[in-house]
């Protein structure tokens, strides 16, 4: 673990020499938390195959899913630079920023729950009256999540600041272990209400692991909040813009969606599987490499670096492109042959599988664009850049809705895969082209 006490430039070369190891530590958690994932997708394909009832649920998970991602998951990369630059005052702006984002949080769920009536008929916009009757019974329970992801997102930003990412990796494992779990022990009548209850308590036994280990590195845990002070007003210059582009890029997952709830019965439930693999690769690989290099480029731009950041960010970048590009063709080879074997069973038919294994083809495709795209972002934030991403992320969002209304009346479900994989090509190119413009020592050489 690289000292916060350390001078700059010792603490950047440290963190640049425990890249790959981070990294590997970080893909080995998150692959124990995938591979439970993985094994939650084939029990729920036995038992509810793509049913209007799995539907239900996963479009009463959308509304809490999106605000976690943005107001909670955007806080995590914009407190690990904000932590290591302000590392004498750590445990002070980490307890008020908890109370702020618990709070906050909080309105949240009550704002989505009061408009949770109206919101959920145009989500699933060709949902059944009884389809749409269990989305709104599951909505309040999944609202409980909320606050509990406010305390995940800040303590795993102080994990990652201190450089432990493995324990941070590999407890989200609880939520799809806790679902097979339950699915397996109790009555197969209680449906969808398993997979709501195992969300909520994966969600908290999450909470309560990183809170040992918060506490075990010396940082208290009960919020505190004296007031506006001047650490929090220079970290909303970080997180706000952030909040921005997260809201825009998560908001493609809602699109993507509700366009398939359009389609015929059984459409989103399609779409979830056939994303799960990509979603799965990219944890273990873009995200996994994402989340060390975050805290190793904000070393760099505190010692003032360039020319190490420079270097570091550009190895790293061909080192993706040399991986990627053919894991994703012998994936896209394989795409069909992984749903027979793996889902095709039980509730999930041979129909199912075909429709399933062109979305996952189409959608592996974005691959190596995604882990490019990770690298990037992870530089804008280092650099204080953030506001590019909001950018970006506005410019993709327009690039997706495009995408899918057009793809997904010519292709059907595939189309939304595509749709995706053309997006994350537009954001990688828009951002590159930005962090030139914003930041020219950044990507002088590469």
């Amino acid at each position: 673990m690289t000292s916060l006490l350390a001078p700059p430039l010792s603490r950047a070369a440290s963190a640049e020499r425990r890249i790959l190891p981070n990294a590997a530590a970080v893909s080995v958690g998150s692959a124990a938390a995938k591979i439970a994932g993985a094994l939650k997708v084939v029990v729920m394909a036995r038992l509810f195959g793509a049913a209007d009832t799995l539907d239900a649920f996963l479009i009463a998970l959308l509304l809490p899913s999106f605000f976690a991602d943005v107001v909670a998951g955007c806080l995590t990369p914009a407190m690990v630079p904000f932590l290591i630059e302000r590392h004498g005052a750590a445990r002070r702006i980490v307890r008020e920023v908890l109370a702020g984002a618990v709070l906050l949080l909080c309105l949240i769920a009550v704002l989505v729950f009061i408009a949770g009536g109206w919101l959920l008929p145009v989500l699933g916009s060709n949902f059944s009256p009884s389809t749409l009757a269990l989305s709104r019974s599951l909505l309040p329970w999944l609202l409980l999540t909320l606050p509990l992801s406010a305390c995940v997102a800040v303590w795993r930003a102080v994990l990652n600041a201190s450089g432990a990412f493995a324990l941070a990796a590999t407890l989200p494992v609880l939520t799809p272990a806790l679902t097979v779990l339950s699915l397996w022990l109790t009555p197969a009548g209680w449906g969808v209400m398993i997979l709501c209850s195992a969300t909520v308590a994966g969600v908290a036994a999450e909470a309560f692991g990183l809170a040992v280990a918060v506490k075990r590195l010396g940082y208290p845990l009960l919020p505190r909040w004296p007031g506006w002070s001047s650490e929090l007003s220079a970290l909303a210059r970080r997180y706000f813009p952030l909040t921005a582009g997260g809201a825009v890029t998560s908001s493609g997952v809602v699109i993507d969606r509700s366009v398939a709830a359009s389609l015929m019965p059984g459409s989103v439930s399609a779409l979830s599987y056939g994303n799960r693999l990509v979603a799965v690769l990219l944890e273990l690989t873009s995200t996994a490499l994402g989340t060390v290099m975050l805290p190793a480029f904000a070393h760099f731009v505190a010692a003032g670096d360039w020319d190490g950041l420079r270097r570091t960010a550009g190895r790293y970048a061909a080192w993706v492109l040399a991986a990627s590009v053919p894991a994703t063709g012998l994936l896209v080879f394989c795409a069909e042959p992984m749903v027979r074997i793996v889902l095709e069973r039980g509730a999930f038919d041979r129909a199912a599988t075909q429709t399933v294994s062109a979305i996952l083809q189409y959608s592996l495709l974005q691959l190596p664009f995604a882990a490019l795209f990770a690298l990037g972002s992870r530089l804008a934030i280092a650099c204080g850049a953030s506001g590019v991403l909001a950018r970006v992320a506005l410019a993709a969002c327009i690039v997706n809705v495009a995408g899918d209304v057009l793809l997904a009346r010519w292709m059907g479900l595939p189309g939304i895969a595509l749709a995706a994989t053309i997006t994350q090509c537009a954001a990688l190119v828009y951002l590159t082209f930005e962090l030139r413009r914003k930041e020219p020592r950044l990507l002088a050489t590469l």
